[in-house]
């Protein structure tokens, strides 16, 4: 019944010229004294014709109304034809769309040009950048004092932001190189705590992980990186104490004992830039290593789960869907 209120809105101008037409004819035929019946007749038939008009009309414009839907629900709009155009006005305004589709196509064309030349520059500066700070680890070798280790710890926080940088960028390229596979979780994890595991030592902090036969079929490399970003950000935070990871039922729970997070925080941790009460203590802090994680987990179909208390730590739980079924 509301359509058919919008129809009679858009054709008030035709309706009104229609009834004012007829209404003049029946009053002429009146004053020139024709029979009431001839009267009513032709008013019979000019009310028959009215009726005609309006519901013809109503059947175009629902059949319009419903081309018009189709289109708008028809995404990306810039890949479907438009409906024919029924009048002059709808010619100008689809050629105004067209002129609208082409600058957004041109534009489009123009930013995964510019996406991919950035691609393209930051991996091939990346794969560069490791062979001088692989041959700076190597020569730091020597130095086993305490001012080594500092070293050859910033030496691993440089090739640490370098490579979220670059998984940074390849997060939001549609080719990215994701391929979902049985993985132990196991391996992944021992994986990413040889990697760190100066940066424990350096720390002098506790590390309790006692392995797990969970297996999950996911992209090994992305959880990797999540799993990575999630302890990298334990070790960041935490001073005293240690950390515990724990796996069960295709849960993985990083357990620290650092500053942890305040209730107010909690909410908008994963927000890019954001860095709370720790970021502010912790003056370096850029905001970017758990919105990367939450991105990771949304991109491998996983969730991250958080409980903290304020002075007492934190526990990031990764929840990986389960996939098993499916490969069986």
């Amino acid at each position: 019944m509301k359509i058919f209120f919008k129809y009679l809105v858009y054709q008030k101008g035709k309706l009104g010229i229609l009834a004012m037409s007829f209404s003049v004819i029946y009053i002429i035929m009146y004053l020139e004294k024709q029979s009431i019946s001839s009267v009513n007749y032709a008013l019979l038939i000019s009310v028959f014709f009215f009726m005609c008009f309006l519901f013809i009309g109503f059947a175009k414009f629902i059949k319009r109304d419903n081309q018009i839907e189709t289109f708008k629900n028809s995404k990306p709009y810039y890949d479907v034809d438009m409906p024919k155009a029924l009048s002059y006005s709808d010619e100008k305004y689809q050629s105004i769309i067209e002129e609208i589709r082409a600058l957004y196509l041109e534009e489009k064309r123009e930013g995964t040009l510019f996406k991919e030349e950035i691609l393209d520059y930051y991996t091939t500066w990346i794969h560069q950048i490791k062979t001088p700070i692989s041959v700076m680890s190597l020569m730091l070798e020597e130095y086993k004092d305490e001012s080594g280790a500092k070293l050859r710890s910033e030496l691993f926080k440089i090739e640490a932001y370098s490579e979220m940088a670059l998984a940074y960028l390849r997060l939001d390229n549609q080719v990215s190189d994701f391929l979902v596979r049985r993985c132990k979780v196991d391996d992944i994890i021992r994986g990413v705590l040889r990697k760190h595991a100066q940066q424990f030592i350096i720390k002098k902090l506790s590390l309790s992980y006692e392995g797990t036969e969970e297996v999950a079929v996911i992209d090994s490399k992305w959880l990797s990186l999540l799993i990575e970003q999630l302890i990298s950000n334990s070790i960041k935070y935490t001073s005293d104490g240690g950390i515990t990871i724990t796996v069960s039922n295709n849960k993985i729970h990083i357990k620290d004992t650092g500053m942890g997070i305040s209730e107010e925080d909690i909410p908008r941790i994963f927000d890019k830039g954001y860095t709370g009460y720790n970021g502010r203590l912790e003056e370096k802090s850029t905001g970017l290593g758990l919105y990367l994680a939450d991105k990771i987990a949304k991109k491998i179909g996983c969730k991250i789960e958080v409980a903290s208390t304020l002075g007492k730590g934190s526990c990031f739980t990764v929840v990986i869907e389960d996939r098993i079924s499916d490969f069986e």
